[in-house]
Parts: C-alpha cells; sequence; structure tokens
C-alpha cells in the first residue's frame, strides 16, 4: 500500500499461469490441469526476476497446478504467504475439458460462438459446465 495526497493506494497484479501442454496442444483447460511447459516454466521465472524488486505483501493463486506452480516462481524467496483459493478458480467447462479447441467446434460449434461471443447468454447445456 502507498499512500498520496492522504489517499491510501494498493497496486494488484495480476498474472496468468504459464504455459501448459494443453495450451501447446490447443486443448481446454478450464478447472482440469495440466503441466507448465518449459517455455511456461521460463517465462514464470523471467516474470519473477522483473518483479523481485516489488514489495509484496501476500500472493493469492487458484488452487488449479499450474497456477501454484507459476505463483511459487512469484513468491520465490519472498517472506510472504502464497494463498491459494478456489474463489480464483478457472470457469468449469464439463466435457468440453480436455478436448482439443478444433473438436469443440466442430460438435458445439453454436455453443462455443456463444460463449466467446456473448458469454451472459451462454447456458451450458451441452457443456454441462458452469455459466458466467
Amino acid at each position: 500500500m502507498r499512500e498520496r495526497n492522504g489517499s491510501i493506494f494498493t497496486n494488484l497484479y495480476l498474472v496468468r499461469h504459464g504455459q501448459t501442454q494443453w495450451n501447446v496442444e490447443g486443448r481446454l483447460q478450464g478447472r482440469l490441469d495440466s503441466p507448465l511447459t518449459e517455455t511456461g516454466i521460463k517465462k514464470a521465472q523471467r516474470l519473477a526476476e522483473q518483479l523481485h524488486g516489488i514489495p509484496f505483501q501476500c500472493i493469492y493463486s487458484s488452487s488449479s497446478h499450474r497456477a501454484l506452480e507459476t505463483a511459487s516462481y512469484l513468491k520465490g524467496d519472498r517472506e510472504i504467504d502464497l494463498i491459494p483459493t478456489d474463489s480464483l478458480m478457472e470457469m468449469g467447462f464439463g466435457i468440453w475439458e480436455g478436448r482439443k479447441w478444433s473438436e469443440i467446434q466442430d460438435l458445439y460449434p453454436d455453443d462455443l460462438l456463444c460463449i466467446n461471443h456473448h458469454p451472459e447468454r451462454y447456458e451450458a447445456r451441452e457443456s454441462q459446465g458452469e455459466t458466467l
């Protein structure tokens, strides 16, 4: 937190998990997990170096393994809490998870179009996943 002109400001840094095997394969992850790739690990380590001088109070992370691993690189040797929470988990996509995007496009083109362009109308009937 910083104070400026009598007001207190908190900086919030949002970081996406590093590249995963399923990202490379073009698969939808959602709540399922896949491991970070070497590229994902290297980019997380590079970001950790870039953020090294920033005094974080704590790190909140999705409880998914890919997010926690990424967050652990950012935490490094800092004496702060790394707090996993399901509240930051990615949306669940039911039976679509683990499938290639191309397969989802072929099998469920209308639903995929809806979630990508009108997510507020997405009903998740076909995927059996979550809605917004």
